[in-house]
């Protein structure tokens, strides 16, 4: 065996590796499972990471939205995420008031509020 054949076959199967093991991380995950797998550090979503996520599921909204449409979006694109409801609140808040959407209906007491696109 060359070593460009060599070098070929080990990315192929180092490949194959890291995605038999983002595999498992997501069942397991999906389980209930909470503990730190593939080389993660904690199950904590990093702060830019919420409001990434808040947005590519804002931005798939067709009609008006609240906090747990935008959850069923976040989860749909990513099962394995772990956003509280409270940072997806705050988000769409924080993006109210900077007015990249508008507050169609504020919430009040378990009512949340409701949101759409500008």
């Amino acid at each position: 065996m060359r070593e460009p054949e060599y070098r070929r076959l080990k990315r192929r199967i180092e490949a194959e590796y890291h995605e038999k093991l983002k595999a498992l991380d997501l069942i397991f995950r999906m389980s209930g499972g909470s503990s730190t797998v593939s080389g993660e550090k904690s199950s904590r979503t990093s702060k830019g990471a919420v409001s990434e996520a808040v947005r590519n599921a804002v931005s798939r909204m067709t009609a008006e939205f609240g906090v747990r449409e935008i959850e069923d979006q976040i989860r749909k694109d990513d099962p394995t995420s772990n956003v509280k409801r409270a940072s997806i609140s705050s988000t769409l808040k924080r993006m109210a008031t900077d007015e990249e959407i508008k507050l169609t209906e504020e919430g009040k007491g378990k009512r949340g509020s409701k949101y759409r696109l500008k």
